[in-house]
């Protein structure tokens, strides 16, 4: 389902299949933000999801409170943050997310998965993470 109303239209993105949406990807692969992804949201077995470190947490069982930043090179030594669920994809982006383009939802620190954040990052270990579609309103 796609929400729309007057004021501010929500980006929907899409799971293939509820039951198998995790992905293993392996330590010290690259990743890059994916572009234009704010205002994004998921609905997982009937519950919508805005915050995706949220999500994160439901599809793999995991604790935010027990792992760091994914990025392997994160240098935010802050143990005040709270991590993110940023929208990555493996190849560097040279245009914002298209509809039907997948992306992956990792735990990621405020610096790290800021849009000005360019730059190749790698894993920093093996890890489990939801894969989504993009849609749009």
């Amino acid at each position: 389902m796609i929400v729309n109303n007057n004021t501010h239209a929500l980006i929907e993105s899409t799971i293939e299949d509820e039951d198998d949406c995790i992905c293993v990807i392996n330590k010290n692969t690259e990743f890059y933000n994916a572009i234009k992804t704010a205002d994004d949201y998921v609905r997982y077995h009937g519950k919508d999801y805005y915050i995706f470190i949220d999500f994160w947490e439901t599809v793999t069982g995991k604790r935010r409170v027990s792992i760091k930043c994914a990025n392997a090179a994160c240098s935010n030594e802050s143990d005040d943050y709270d991590l993110h669920g940023g929208h990555i994809v493996f190849a560097k982006p040279s245009r914002e997310i298209q509809v039907g383009e997948k992306c992956c939802i990792v735990p990621l620190c405020p610096k790290c998965n800021h849009p000005e954040n360019k730059k190749a990052m790698y894993f920093r270990s093996t890890m489990e993470v939801p894969e989504i579609i993009w849609g749009r309103v």
